[in-house]
């Protein structure tokens, strides 16, 4: 969410759909607020508030958070071998499979 703030820098809180909160410095001028959420299942529209200390609304806007894909990432450990320099091709490549 792009935020414009004129004046002094000010410390807000960011409110998502009544389930998450966070507290940001506002400085002066354009910036991008950036507040994690958790993955949702499905296409939801939320009301973003962003509140100073006194309570106040300085601002809101509703806000649609899509479903985030599940990633499955393999992490596989792996030396690097000079195959040909320490031995034949062949043993090289049994030792590698």
């Amino acid at each position: 969410m792009k935020v414009v703030h004129t004046g002094a820098p000010a410390t807000v809180t960011v409110r998502i759909a009544d389930s998450v909160s966070q507290r940001l410095e506002l400085i002066d001028g354009e910036q991008t607020l950036e507040v994690q959420v958790p993955a949702g299942a499905e296409t939801t529209a939320v009301p973003v508030l962003i509140e100073p200390a006194s309570g106040e609304v300085l601002a809101s806007q509703n806000i649609l958070l899509k479903p985030v894909p599940r990633l499955m990432v393999y992490l596989l450990p792996h030396s690097h071998t000079d195959i040909g320099y320490t031995e034949i091709q062949t043993a090289i490549e049994k030792k590698q499979v």
